[in-house]
């Protein structure tokens, strides 16, 4: 386990709301993913008309 997943469970057992404090951390950690992870999505082909 590394220093930075130490200290932050240690924020999370030593605060008053442990489940409040948790929440909001997972929450700021999937805003992070969701704006910075390369898109899951598989792009969909555009079919070109034919003129």
């Amino acid at each position: 386990m590394t220093q930075n997943e130490k200290e932050l469970i240690e924020i999370i057992h030593n605060s008053n709301d442990p489940e409040k404090v948790a929440n909001y951390m997972l929450s700021l950690f999937l805003d992070y993913l969701r704006t910075h992870a390369p898109s899951q999505e598989t792009p969909a082909a555009v079919l070109q008309e034919s003129v």
